[in-house]
């Protein structure tokens, strides 16, 4: 299952005007790996996130995620599938733990509703939530740092 393919890119151009920002660009991504797309300033990094997230459409290529072909799909169904891009602004709160920032990260809590907010049961809620918080700071090598106050800290 590690192997198992969640995100391909197949040939994706992308013209802007007399300008080729994406030229015949492949790639694959296996679930659960980290991928890193590096280059300068210039070199189309944005182009092929917004060709993936489907803020842009290629001039050519096709895109597919969980083996469907969302090429032409709007950013929001694919989002909807599970495919969101973030950006570069990040903004912890530094009275915060680590943790405590990624919990506040985390879509659709209980107590964002108002029914939510009256009814839940916080204690077990939490609990769980924090589980899935620490599984993700595992995922990305920063469980040992889930205490710490602010990004500071970070060591």
């Amino acid at each position: 299952m590690m192997n198992e393919v969640i995100l391909e890119c197949r040939n994706l151009t992308k013209t802007f005007g007399g300008i080729r920002a994406v030229d015949g660009v492949s790639l694959t991504v296996a679930l659960q790996r980290i991928v890193a797309i590096i280059g300068p300033n210039g070199a189309g990094k944005t182009t092929l996130f917004n060709l993936i997230t489907g803020f842009l459409t290629p001039d050519a290529g096709a895109i597919y995620f969980k083996g469907r072909n969302i090429t032409k799909l709007s950013p929001d169904k694919i989002a909807r599938l599970g495919l969101a891009r973030t950006f570069q602004d990040l903004r912890l709160i530094h009275r915060l733990t680590v943790l405590e920032n990624v919990l506040l990260a985390r879509p659709n809590l209980l107590g964002e509703t108002w029914y939510g907010a009256i009814f839940a049961r916080w204690h077990k809620n939490e609990l769980k939530e924090s589980e899935i918080a620490m599984h993700w700071l595992q995922f990305v090598g920063l469980a040992s740092q889930a205490e710490a106050v602010s990004a500071t800290e970070l060591g």
